[in-house]
């Protein structure tokens, strides 16, 4: 998978528009403007509406926001006449950025997009002045600068480091200007006449090169290894923050003295943000990620965390789940093999550390869910067949696995999804129940002991599906109904499943996006939602 094999060779950053793409639009500009004999004010007028347009276009990303601002804050020295070195202006942009939108500080891009630059600015000519001259001894030293500042980021965010990152980037990094500078006139020449925008076709070969470059490398052995986590990981990136450092000496100590200041206010950024934001949820907290139509539901108590399936979409998966901080599985549990459940699993069953695996051992003719447990299998991480009356720990919390039993369901109208596993999660006094994908006669079984389907919060079986009992719902006695779903033709979440739930607070991944409950374990429940939540939701 391509977006895999990017990230297994460090060149993740590729596939999002970064300040880099920024700069190489302005370099093009400013040689046509000085071809055209602009003048002073001209050229910094042409470039200041080249930048406002790109980070339109590109609908504001955190790194574009900050080459942005630096932009901007170049210009306006040029134009006043004032001149600041590069990391006095990192450090302007870095203030302005967070004091309009202190919630900055969470996005990874933005905090990747500030430390690679003062990498480039700051390590980058330290390490020049220890190699070879040439163009390509330059290109190696910006981009060793930029991947050791960011490296303790990436390994406490992602717990995996590439070994051959900087080899793949300088391999890839020819094409990156043809294929930035060649897909944004085309979006501007296409703007004016249509036809015009066929000179995206001339981006065809470096984007193949990029990509063949990630597909080939990510073969290698060891391309990327995974790192642990916890004190030892904490230790290995304050190894690697130190290096960044040593290499940032330098005979000018005070060029540090803006990195000191960025530094600070990410620091006191980060606690105004969370002084102005929600209270962090606590207990046990179950997040239903809007992967659309499909499945992923993420369950966490203390440090531990269980991921039920994972939708259809690896990228909307992998994106969800750095949204949550999440970079490890204590426990992979696979409802059922259909496509909407466990094609978005495959990068996490190939690249995050998984404590050990749960699934029905349902035989099914699906790519994705054989790949997974080839995987699995590989990687020596223990996998469980799924039998009513297993409980698992999870934290302070205790999984049931409720269904299926140890005989299979045979000649229902959908033996895979009456097959599928059910599961209840207990922590103190509350439950939260996660119903898989059953149908009428897995549901009837059910409820043969529907004391063990109490609970506060359920997860909607089969997308809210009409092939449920009422019954079913009613004996949970839940006040919240949680419904993975997408745009769909299937007709889901059916009306009569919505009035089953009736008396419920109803949320809806549709609707609400990605959201989360949370459980105290004494009856005290916490919803945090995207989108708010509607009387018709």
């Amino acid at each position: 998978m391509l977006d895999l094999d990017f990230r297994t060779t460090g060149l993740t950053h590729l596939l999002a528009v970064s300040g880099e793409n920024v700069a190489m639009v302005l370099v093009v500009v400013a040689f046509l403007l000085r071809l055209a004999s602009a003048g002073r004010r001209t050229t910094i007028g042409v470039m200041a509406v080249c930048v406002l347009s790109f980070c339109a276009i590109t609908r504001f990303e955190p790194s574009v926001l900050r080459a942005g601002a630096m932009t901007a804050i170049a210009l306006t020295g040029m134009a006043i006449g004032a001149r600041r070195a590069a990391t006095t202006v990192l450090a302007a942009a870095t203030v302005a950025l967070i004091a309009y939108d202190p919630f900055l500080i969470y996005e990874i891009g933005f905090q990747l997009s500030v430390l690679a630059t003062l990498g480039i600015l700051v390590v980058a000519p330290r390490i020049a002045e220890h190699l070879p001259n040439g163009k390509l001894a330059q290109a190696g030293a910006i981009t060793l600068g930029a991947q050791l500042t960011i490296a303790p980021l990436i390994l406490l965010n992602f717990h995996q480091i590439s070994l051959i990152s900087i080899g793949a980037n300088l391999v890839a990094m020819p094409a990156v200007a043809p294929a930035t500078v060649g897909g944004m006139a085309a979006a501007g020449l296409g703007a004016l006449w249509r036809p015009l925008s066929a000179v995206a076709l001339f981006t065809g070969p470096p984007i193949a090169w990029m990509q063949w470059v990630a597909h080939a490398l990510a073969q290698l052995p060891l391309a990327s290894v995974g790192t642990p986590a916890g004190a030892l990981g904490l230790l290995l990136a304050a190894a690697l923050t130190a290096g960044a450092l040593a290499a940032a000496r330098g005979k000018r100590p005070k060029r540090v003295a803006p990195i000191v200041l960025s530094i600070a206010l990410l620091m006191t950024g980060g606690a105004w943000a969370r002084a102005l934001g929600p209270a962090p949820l606590h207990g046990l907290i179950v997040t239903m990620i809007n992967v659309g139509q499909g499945d992923a539901i993420l369950v966490r108590q203390g440090s531990d965390t269980m991921l039920i399936d994972g939708g259809p979409d690896p990228s909307l998966l992998l994106k969800g789940l750095s949204a949550q901080g999440v970079h490890r599985i204590d426990l992979l549990v696979i409802s059922h093999p259909h496509a909407d459940h466990v094609d978005g699993l495959v990068p996490v069953a190939e690249t995050f550390p998984v404590g050990r695996a749960l699934d029905p051992y349902t035989p099914a003719d699906l790519p994705a869910y054989n790949q997974i447990i080839d995987t699995l299998a590989r990687r020596r991480i223990a996998r469980d067949r799924a039998v009513a009356g297993m409980t698992y720990r999870l934290g302070d919390a205790t999984v049931d696995v409720l269904w299926p039993g140890v005989e299979r369901m045979q000649d229902t109208p959908a033996d895979v999804n009456n097959n599928s596993i059910v599961m209840r999660v207990r922590y103190g006094s509350d439950a939260i129940l996660l119903a898989g994908e059953v149908q009428e006669e897995a549901q009837q079984e059910l409820l043969n002991d529907p004391a063990l389907l109490r609970a506060a919060v359920v997860k909607v079986s089969h997308h809210g599906s009409a092939h449920m009992l009422p019954e079913f719902y009613f004996a949970t006695g839940a006040r919240v109904a949680l419904i993975p779903v997408g745009p769909n033709t299937f007709g889901h979440p059916a009306a009569q499943t919505l009035a089953s739930l009736r008396g419920m607070t109803i949320l809806r991944s549709d609707r609400q996006g990605t959201l989360s409950v949370s459980l105290d374990g004494s009856g005290g429940l916490a919803i945090r939602t995207e989108r708010p939540v509607t009387a018709a939701a």
